[in-house]
């Protein structure tokens, strides 16, 4: 059965983090951006018409209503599709933090004014339980 896992949260939360664990545990394909590129949703919904899994990292599903047309969709590629729904929490002031101390800040300035933007839409889907987001700690060379 084909699944889709859901990765919530603003940038700097932890989903590339968790999606590479995830990745790394089930052999799951990991589709970024889906909302914004219909490209990369074509290959995402290919791939689970196929029968296979992946993990989607979108911020847009924090909003309902992209969360119920992307359900929608998937529903009419692959009717019996197990979806999963993992969420950070909406810590603007953590998010952020990790922003500032990623080692590639390049993407930095887009990415505050991308967390300004969803965080005051930010809405967990019900009954899910959300992940608290952990600071990348400076001193360790892994962040």
């Amino acid at each position: 059965m084909a699944k889709v896992t859901f990765l919530l949260g603003l940038a700097g939360s932890g989903k590339s983090f968790l999606a590479e664990e995830l990745k790394r545990k089930s052999g799951a394909e990991i589709f970024e951006g889906t909302e914004g590129d219909k490209t990369i949703k074509q290959k995402m919904l290919k791939h689970l018409a196929s029968g296979g899994s992946c993990i989607v990292e979108e911020i847009a599903y924090c909003l309902p209503s992209h969360r119920e047309a992307i359900v929608s969709q998937l529903c009419a590629v692959v009717p019996d599709i197990e979806i999963e729904w993992l969420c950070f929490e909406n810590n603007l002031e953590s998010a952020n933090w990790n922003v500032m101390h990623r080692r590639n800040k390049t993407d930095a300035p887009g990415h505050l004014r991308i967390n300004q933007c969803y965080h005051g839409l930010y809405i967990y889907p019900s009954g899910v339980q959300v992940i608290p987001i952990t600071r990348i700690d400076e001193n360790k060379t892994t962040a």
